[in-house]
């Protein structure tokens, strides 16, 4: 008899032992997987991030930063003369999402197109007046405000990526033509910053404005296409 429960109990310390280890394997399972997952190993953590998916973020804070910026401009329309802009700009944000800036162009660079030029051709041609006479711009100095309402990033390539923001922008100017004969632009333009780096960035945007110029003496109002190019500093 003695023998008999001798025998279970040394079955019974057998089999709690086993279950024992049984319910510890996972546990010594999950910390070699803890291991894998947060070693300390910098080229490890790269090659992690640059295959994750993250979050959308802005590439930097702008709230309270002066913006120095220097652009070109590129009008087409019916105007009588192409202008060709250079510009130079400084703002203010007021916050993340609004800037304010003004701007001065101390050179504009004017050619008459050619289409006015073929119609003054054939008007000499036939013996007639050729009276269609625009003055070429001397300066331009306006204001603006710019509208960031989105952000975005722009892969290249398998590992690169830039990111940018998408703006609108309201803006006035008024041009002096070397006749004394006072011309405006008024327009909106829709663009995106893509920060290069943090000082410098690209900036280009394209929209319409109202161009009022001086043709034969008299005011004139026409729709103007305008692309701008140029950089950014955020200081």
């Amino acid at each position: 008899m003695k023998l008999t429960l001798l025998v279970l109990l040394i079955y019974s310390f057998a089999l709690n032992a086993k279950t024992v280890k049984e319910k510890k394997a996972p546990e010594k399972s999950a910390e070699v997987d803890s291991e894998l997952l947060y070693v300390d190993d910098p080229k490890g953590i790269d090659t992690l991030f640059k295959n994750m998916i993250v979050v959308q973020n802005k590439a930097i804070e702008r709230k309270n930063k002066f913006v120095f910026d220097t652009h070109m401009s590129f009008d087409f329309s019916d105007n009588p003369k192409t202008m060709y802009t250079g510009s130079l700009g400084v703002g203010y944000a007021l916050s993340e999402s609004f800037e304010l800036g003004v701007s001065f162009a101390p050179f504009i660079i004017s050619q008459e197109r050619s289409t006015v030029a073929a119609v003054k051709k054939l008007e000499l041609a036939n013996g007639d007046k050729a009276d269609l006479a625009a003055s070429d711009p001397k300066w331009e100095a306006g204001g603006s405000l710019i509208w960031i309402f989105a952000y975005g990033k722009d892969a290249f390539g398998a590992y690169s990526i830039i990111r940018s923001d998408t703006f609108l922008k309201l803006f006035a100017t008024k041009i002096q033509y070397l006749d004394n004969s006072p011309g405006s632009r008024l327009g909106l333009l829709v663009g995106k910053t893509f920060f290069i780096s943090k000082a410098i960035n690209f900036r280009v945007s394209a929209g319409i404005s109202r161009h009022t110029s001086s043709v034969n003496q008299k005011t004139q109002t026409t729709n103007t296409g305008l692309i701008e190019p140029g950089l950014v500093w955020f200081y």
